[in-house]
């Protein structure tokens, strides 16, 4: 019925174009949304309420997908009867993609994608959960690098970095979908492999050592639940407790750098 220059400006149809016209006919409201927009449209034109919002996202004349904070009231005739709806947008496109992105922050690592530590101890304490109600196992193992400060130092963090995202490759390809591979920071990783029992996780263990190889020389430490641990705490200390143990038995001169040729100028 009614269609504002600040609507065009955010939407791109042509008050000419929209007028006498369903949103559905012209494709404003997203599919993700309709579902969203049917409901609170009921909510007004049921007289259940007289006003509401919603956070929507919205399809633009040019293909472009916004979302909006809209702002609904219902219209009455002198009779006390429904007749329209009048309704205000604000485009908060911005606000919405920054808060996704200070979300996925929040638990993901930024340099690999990988959930981080605070997503792993989410993620290990509904896993507990699972183990304590029903019986169910899991593994938690540790992954440590060594000597990788050696690369930054000589090489640079770029070349650290690309190390990095290859040790994650191959560490992925040695897991199944249902496990989680986590970066807890700097060169120190884990695997959450949940329904696996200590036994079922050496092959696990084998295959990841053979994968990092001697290019990434590295330690390992496991832990399982419910044998050693039914926390969160107990299981982080038990994985962790093994990987300190595995470097102890490494000494000075036992332990092999990250193999990488660097090529000298010639003088």
């Amino acid at each position: 019925m009614r269609w504002s220059p600040q609507a065009e400006a955010i939407f791109g149809w042509r008050a000419e174009e929209v007028l006498g016209c369903r949103p559905s006919q012209f494709g404003l409201v997203h599919e993700e949304s309709l579902a969203t927009v049917q409901a609170l449209t009921r909510e007004l034109v049921s007289g259940q309420s007289p006003r509401n919002r919603m956070l929507a996202r919205n399809n633009t004349k040019d293909g472009r997908t916004v979302w909006c904070q809209w702002y609904n009231s219902a219209v009455f005739d002198e009779h006390g009867r429904f007749a329209s709806i009048l309704s205000m947008a604000e485009d908060v496109t911005a606000r919405v993609d920054a808060e996704e992105q200070l979300q996925k922050a929040a638990v993901h690592d930024a340099l690999t994608g990988l959930p981080n530590r605070n997503s792993l101890a989410a993620r290990l304490e509904h896993a507990i959960v699972r183990v304590n109600r029903s019986g169910d196992r899991l593994a938690l193992l540790f992954i440590d690098l060594d000597r990788f400060k050696k690369v930054n130092d000589t090489l640079g963090h770029a070349a650290g970095d690309e190390v990095l995202r290859q040790v994650v490759a191959r560490v992925r390809a040695c897991v199944r979908e249902v496990d989680t591979v986590a970066r807890l920071g700097g060169d120190e990783f884990a695997v959450l492999l949940p329904d696996t029992t200590a036994a079922a996780a050496e092959p696990v263990v084998a295959r990841l050592s053979a994968a990092l190889g001697t290019r990434a020389p590295h330690c390992l430490g496991l832990a399982t639940a419910p044998e050693q641990g039914s926390s969160f705490d107990e299981l982080y200390r038990s994985a962790d407790a093994e990987l300190y143990q595995c470097k102890l038995l490494r000494s000075p001169g036992q332990e092999k750098p990250l193999s990488v040729e660097v090529t000298q100028p010639r003088a």
